[in-house]
């Protein structure tokens, strides 16, 4: 077995892919909602659960096992290109199909649960005790100006690059469609941030006003940041596939495969940091039982 410089990387990051998308995080996930659930029971902070635990816990459970299987199949996937030493276009096509599978399971089982938990939030009835905000908000409350130019200008130069690669290289014809898709669909978010006023709605009609602005902020900053780091992103996968561009697939496999470690590193860091620092005494019910005598 011999391998060169370029399918070592693409050993290591397909390596820290499984370890980071298909055990750790769900894994620590998994902690997150159990530590949750230890310290602020449903039995005292029902606000805090507005769907049954059952359903969250069983969904839970589903992704965990469903990313635990891709990881065991991954695992024999890498050991059998690390005997059969492929070329490097050929480990970085195994690499990525099973970033696709992964990132699958994320789309139809975690991303459907957290949109039904944020509309189960705001269907919840408001707390009376809510304090009243006395001036409209603006974007630039949460995010700075430049980062809000960043986010806009070079996503649209990376969908620009997309066009171009899409018309010129038909190389670039397959990942072109999908960069295109995603681009404008990250591109529309932006600017419909700039102009409704929905995205200043609370998040649950619970949370403190402190937690309501930091969430308000985390979520401004990660769109034009994603805006910012996106558009170049596309960029560099289209230039790949130009002829006079000495970039190869393996490169931008690796470099997509990092970044989505990263974010998916950032993600469960940053829902840990949350339960320490959130308040969540408002969320408590208070009101009193009737005790059967």
């Amino acid at each position: 077995m011999s391998l060169g410089f370029r399918s070592v990387l693409l050993a290591a990051a397909f390596a820290s892919q499984i370890i980071v998308l298909s055990f750790y995080v769900p894994q620590r996930w998994g902690q997150y909602h159990a530590r949750m659930i230890r310290r602020y029971p449903p039995e005292q902070y029902l606000r805090l659960y507005p769907l049954p635990k059952q359903i969250i816990e069983s969904k839970l459970i589903l992704f965990r096992r469903v990313q635990f299987g891709i990881g065991c199949f991954a695992a024999l996937v890498l050991v059998a290109a690390l005997i059969q030493s492929p070329s490097s276009k050929v480990f970085a096509a195994y690499m990525s199909g099973i970033l696709v599978l992964q990132l699958g399971v994320v789309l139809y089982i975690a991303m459907p649960l957290g949109i039904k938990i944020s509309k189960a939030f705001r269907g919840m009835r408001p707390s009376s005790a809510r304090s009243a905000e006395l001036r409209p908000w603006r974007i630039t409350d949460f995010v700075s100006p430049s980062w809000i130019v960043f986010g806009l200008v070079l996503q649209t130069l990376g969908l620009a690059c997309v066009a171009v690669g899409y018309l010129y290289w038909p190389k670039a014809l397959p990942p072109a469609v999908i960069l295109m898709a995603s681009g404008v669909v990250l591109l529309g978010i932006m600017v419909y941030s700039l102009f409704s006023p929905r995205g200043f709605s609370r998040p649950d009609p619970y949370m403190s006003d402190a937690d309501t602005f930091s969430e308000r902020q985390r979520r401004y900053r990660v769109r034009f940041l994603a805006g910012a780091l996106n558009g170049p992103g596309e960029a560099l996968i289209v230039l790949s596939c130009a002829p006079f561009m000495h970039i190869e697939n393996a490169d931008v496999c690796i470099s997509v495969s990092v970044v989505i470690q990263l974010w998916a590193l950032w993600f469960i860091s940053s829902q840990l940091q949350d339960l320490e620092k959130r308040d969540f005494s408002v969320y408590r019910d208070d009101s009193p039982r009737h005790v059967a005598p």
